[in-house]
């Protein structure tokens, strides 16, 4: 067995993700004392490469969490450590070579690993550079302002629960946090108006239409749309990223203009990343059918695939990751070879900061999976496992060779 596979096979443990067959593989390596030596050395290799500090993980205190973990009898392992399944990596992932495989497994695994032994771990200088700022950056949370008609500015995180403005018979309500709702009357005879919500770096928020779409908006995204869908067709515009749930209707499509493109959808659940600030737009169809026009062109895509228009360029249709696409609206980053600049977009975004480069920076790539619940520190720290380093000066991050 390649060692490789044993160490995947610890973090699992320790992560809590090992599944009855990953634990009875690791019983079946440790009734061996040639494997378990193995082992050992492996997993003292491991948290090194984590911690930066050989110091942390002897030889007594690996032996000990050996003994304690796995030199038990199999029948003593409880029902409820055989079903920590969570989070499988694919068994093709170890196919590559050792350094891209191990960044993956760090980053998806290492925050977990951090709080496990946080109290005994020194840290390295690196991350002390991190630690030491006066400044503690949190996540990003429910907040936007809702601009109406006649002008005037709502700053929905700040205002209570409940009844928020009333246009004609519609009634827009924040019914709780991060959350607002159009109710539309089809009697009212007052012509509809044009309402934006827009959501700041470090925010986002979801609405639900008068016609009952509901939208998710991202950080630094923007959303305009009528207060009544009046006419044969439903038209919105967005800026940044969306997540749309469209309400199906038979006579009246639904289109969202983005960055000169345009998506026309009869009732369908996808996700638009339209950043000015990224490369190309994508649209990723879930489910249902959408039909991308950007100038002349316009192609359909089927569920599983996305649209890539890039400036100049005729669009591009691939097949979709669905969980990377909508991993934002599901309370992650998640990175599948991800280039870094475009990992410091995200984190630029959601945590409200800017970002600055030092020195040669070699292209890298990154994978795995960070909650965007944690602090802005911890982000960093599980990112420096991959050979980057950061410097944090307020709310500038600039990175360092």
């Amino acid at each position: 067995m390649s060692d490789s596979r044993i160490t995947f096979l610890f973090y699992r443990y320790f992560d809590g993700t090992a599944s009855h067959e990953d634990q009875q593989e690791l019983t079946r390596l440790l009734s061996l004392e040639e494997s378990r030596e193995q082992i050992q050395t492996l997993m003292e290799e491991a948290w090194t490469t984590f911690s930066a500090d050989q110091e942390v993980f002897s030889k007594e205190v690996s032996s000990k969490i050996l003994t304690n973990v796995f030199d038990r009898p199999q029948g003593e392992i409880s029902e409820v450590e055989l079903e920590r399944d969570d989070h499988i990596i694919a068994p093709n992932w170890w196919s590559q070579n050792w350094w891209s495989v191990a960044a993956t497994v760090f980053i998806t695994l290492g925050l977990s690993i951090y709080y496990f032994f946080g109290k005994n771990m020194q840290v390295p200088a690196q991350q002390q550079v991190v630690q030491n700022q006066q400044t503690e950056i949190r996540p990003g949370s429910n907040k936007a302002t809702l601009t109406l008609g006649d002008g005037s500015i709502i700053n929905l995180d700040q205002i209570q629960n409940g009844h928020i403005s009333t246009y004609g018979d519609t009634k827009i309500e924040k019914p709780e946090d991060g959350q607002l709702i159009y109710k539309a009357n089809k009697g009212d005879e007052l012509a509809a108006t044009f309402n934006t919500i827009s959501v700041p770096r470090g925010g986002q928020y979801q609405i639900k239409l008068a016609d009952g779409t509901q939208v998710w908006l991202n950080a630094a995204s923007s959303l305009r749309y009528p207060t009544r869908f009046d006419g044969s067709e439903r038209v919105v515009e967005l800026t940044g990223e969306g997540y749309f749930e469209v309400a199906k209707h038979s006579r009246l499509t639904f289109k969202v203009k983005s960055n000169g493109s345009e998506i026309e959808v009869l009732g369908t659940n996808f996700n638009i990343n339209a950043y000015s600030d990224e490369p190309s737009l994508k649209t990723t169809l879930l489910e249902g059918s959408v039909k991308i026009s950007s100038g002349k062109e316009s192609s359909l895509i089927k569920p599983g695939e996305e649209a890539v228009i890039t400036s100049n360029e005729p669009v591009r249709i691939q097949k979709a990751d669905l969980e990377k696409a909508i991993a934002w609206k599901n309370g992650s980053f998640q990175f599948s070879g991800t280039p870094l600049p475009e990992v410091m977009r995200q984190i630029m975004r959601w945590y409200d900061i800017d970002v600055t480069y030092e020195g040669k920076i070699l292209p890298r790539q990154f994978g795995g999976e960070i909650s965007r619940d944690s602090d802005l520190k911890d982000v960093l720290k599980i990112l420096e496992i991959s050979k980057i380093h950061f410097r944090l000066e307020g709310r500038k991050i600039v990175v360092l060779p």
